[in-house]
């Protein structure tokens, strides 16, 4: 913790502690207040039958219900717990959450963060993660009192998950800090590929890497390796990730990119209909049951930075050229084969674009930086099993990666406050099967608890995931780490958007 840190208890400052292994060792800067419904009137809080508490979490206490939605009786079993400081605050501060071990299961944790002067920013957060540990919603610009809200009503509120109160604090900032980054996008953003590092599993976040094959399933699989993580902004001369971890007072990074994603998942176009039908949780590809990238509240008017990769999922397109590819015929002699994935193609430049102005409209201040794929294998060097991919099938890929790269270039190609960063110079005889090779080939997984599992698949609605091969001998099932950039690979990412970085004068004063 922070050593400025104010801490705001669940309860108050007189409770006793009733755990011999726990004792409170801080200063209670503040009071926490609950609200109810009662819509009929009648001087009866239903909500309060379902509101529980715990001897875990900070301060061996917390509190949790279970979550609801309009379809499942919110308006009578609505919850509030609000945490306010005993003092005023007037600058630059960083909101800290505490996260319990258990009781904490919702992915769709709604914070509403009042700054004091009228303005209320709406963060949402997952709380499955499954640690006793404290985590950032963003660093805000306070003025008079401020307030921290937190309901039991989320969108996909089945009454099946646990939403936790324990312990916030505030950290007061000397300033604004340089940074203050959200990385958006899909695998090639998430550090996918780079998490095993260790052992299966080992590097990606919990709330992010969890329960394939149940309706709680996350597959967004956000690496501690991932590049945003690796990347050194021109104005100073530390990882963002680093500094994130040890609550920096110059950096920020939201980091809400998830594998899988689709630029809907992004743009929150719309709420995924397997929320609310646990047993369609096959349908739940790349976003799960986080909230869109966009509506996360990972931006704002005072971000400076945005990160992206996207595309890549739309239409199905990578994924199903490397499939077919490794199919029994040859993709390098399919005189149909390049138009009709350059077909695909040609639709990301415009839902891209969309995406832009979507991001743009939020993150008002904010340089965009749109980070475009590697090509995935070697152009001169076959290393993988001869009916999978041959040399001309692996230079066909990396055609298509150039053609994506240049129809997303051309999308954001004059827009103000956007720029393109292609990383294929860097990754030029790095692809797979190369003799130093950045980018996993095939992967058999598991490698994570939320990596495809054989046996536990298909769902109840028959889904499949993609990627995923079931009738081949043992039932191998192929991991989310196949084709996806190694620690090698993040690192040259990193690299790749520092310069460009240098090259647009970010953080220049």
């Amino acid at each position: 913790m922070p050593s400025n840190a104010l801490i705001i208890d669940d309860v108050s400052a007189s409770a006793p502690t009733l755990r011999s292994d726990c004792s409170k060792s801080w200063t209670n800067s503040g009071t926490m207040s609950w609200s109810f419904t009662d819509p009929a009137g009648l001087g009866t809080y239903e909500g309060k039958e379902d509101l529980h508490q715990v001897g875990g979490g900070f301060g061996a206490h917390f509190w949790f219900a279970h979550t609801r939605n309009s379809g499942n009786r919110i308006d009578q079993m609505k919850v509030t717990g609000t945490w306010t400081p005993a003092r005023t605050l007037n600058q630059w501060s960083r909101v800290m959450v505490h996260l319990p071990d258990h009781g904490a299961e919702t992915q769709q944790a709604h914070d509403r963060i009042a700054l004091g002067n009228g303005t209320v920013k709406d963060r949402y957060i997952n709380q499955l993660h499954k640690s006793n540990t404290w985590i950032s919603p963003g660093v805000y610009n306070l003025s008079g009192t401020p307030s921290v809200s937190l309901t039991n009503e989320t969108v996909d509120g089945t009454a099946d998950d646990d939403v936790a109160w324990d312990v916030i604090a505030f950290q007061p900032l000397p300033g604004k800090p340089k940074n203050i980054v959200a990385s958006l996008g899909d695998s090639f953003s998430s550090g996918e590929g780079s998490g095993s590092v260790g052992g299966p599993g080992i590097g990606y976040s919990w709330e992010s890497d969890t329960d394939h094959g149940a309706p709680r399933w996350n597959g967004c699989r956000r690496s501690v390796n991932a590049w945003p993580r690796k990347l050194t902004p021109p104005n100073t001369t530390t990882p963002l990730g680093t500094a994130s971890d040890a609550w920096s007072t110059d950096a920020e990074l939201s980091f809400v990119a998830c594998s899988g994603a689709q630029t809907w998942n992004v743009q929150g176009t719309r709420n995924p209909s397997f929320w609310t039908n646990r047993g369609a949780y096959g349908w739940s590809e790349g976003q799960f049951h986080e909230m869109s990238q966009i509506d996360s509240g990972a931006l704002d008017e005072n971000t400076t930075l945005v990160t992206l990769t996207i595309g890549g999922n739309d239409e199905g397109a990578f994924v199903g050229a490397v499939m077919e590819c490794a199919g029994g015929g040859d993709c390098a002699t399919d005189a149909t084969f390049m138009p009709r994935y350059e077909a695909l193609a040609d639709k990301l430049g415009t839902s891209l674009g969309s995406l832009i102005t979507s991001i743009k409209a939020r993150a008002t201040h904010a340089t965009i930086v749109v980070m475009g794929y590697p090509e995935l294998m070697s152009r001169s060097r076959a290393c993988l099993a001869a009916d999978l991919f041959n040399v001309n099938e692996q230079k066909a890929l990396g055609d298509l990666s150039k053609y994506v790269n240049g129809k997303q270039a051309a999308a954001v190609q004059g827009v103000q406050g956007v720029t393109y960063a292609d990383p294929i110079p860097m990754f030029s005889g790095h692809g797979t099967c190369d003799d130093d090779e950045w980018i996993n080939a095939i992967v058999t997984g598991p490698n994570g608890n939320g990596d495809f599992h054989n046996k536990n698949f298909p769902d109840a609605v028959g889904n499949k995931p993609s990627f995923c091969l079931w009738d081949v001998a043992g039932g191998a099932c192929l991991s989310r780490e196949s084709f996806h950039p190694k620690t090698a690979g993040t690192t040259g990412y990193a690299k790749v958007m520092e310069q460009k970085l240098r090259d647009i004068g970010y953080g220049a004063i």
